[in-house]
């Protein structure tokens, strides 16, 4: 299969969330409120509180914020192809979502460059949309998919293409790695987005944050890059 994009024209993208306070009693009484009616929609044997639920807020736009955005380009070196990985992140929202709306303004045209991100049509894409309307910040015109013919909205999702037409399959990046026999990269271990709450609000360990984030971006690159039939690239960073 080949594939009809130049590979030097994609941006390969994963996004790293937290819920917006540390803990659900540091919110407001109105927010809550709403997420108390958000709970109701978790299966109650996982979490018989609102209180537990909350781990769960920063999978949800509304609830949660950005604090790391890993993009990684493949560029030809000595005629082979390698993957230059860049992370914007950091304790306020605000400057990480504005440092990629200039980036994409500056560096890549929304005409002919794509956006690839694993599940990212049902998270990553929305939620960075989403959080740029929150923060009142004009949405990159690349990521806006609104008032868009379908032809002409450049977003592209690993997980909708290995669902091959179906609906409601799912599969994580960690697992679709793994069945394409794609080598894990020296730096990777068992850690996973569950963890990255902590790594966050308790530790302050952006260091980590923005490692996993990486090297998520590393795995979806190569993983695209097998859905082609293609040969994988060398990891510049991470």
């Amino acid at each position: 299969m080949k594939v009809a994009i130049d590979l030097e024209k994609i941006i390969f993208l994963d996004i790293e969330t937290v819920s917006t306070s540390s803990d659900y009693l540091d919110l407001s009484p109105i927010m809550q409120q709403f997420w108390n009616k958000k709970h109701t929609y978790f299966h109650q044997e996982n979490y018989t509180t609102a209180q537990e639920s909350y781990s769960q807020a920063g999978l949800y736009a509304e609830f949660g914020k950005v604090i790391c955005i890993s993009m990684g380009v493949i560029r030809l070196q000595n005629g082979q192809p390698t993957l230059r990985i860049k992370s914007i992140y950091g304790d306020t929202e605000k400057d990480i979502l504005q440092q990629l709306a200039d980036l994409l303004a500056t560096k890549f045209s929304p005409i002919d460059t794509h956006l690839v991100a694993h599940n990212g049509k049902e998270f990553d894409f929305q939620f960075l949309c989403k959080r740029y309307v929150i923060n009142r910040i004009e949405i990159p015109s690349l990521l806006n998919p609104t008032h868009k013919k379908p032809w002409e909205v450049n977003l592209l999702d690993t997980m909708e293409h290995w669902k091959f037409g179906a609906y409601k399959q799912t599969i994580s990046l960690k697992l679709l790695t793994h069945l394409l026999q794609i080598p894990p990269h020296p730096a990777e271990n068992e850690l996973d987005g569950s963890h990255v709450h902590d790594l966050y609000y308790i530790k302050k360990d952006f260091a980590s944050i923005k490692r996993h984030c990486e090297l998520d971006v590393a795995n979806l690159t190569n993983v695209f890059l097998r859905l082609y039939n293609l040969p994988n690239v060398t990891i510049l960073s991470t």
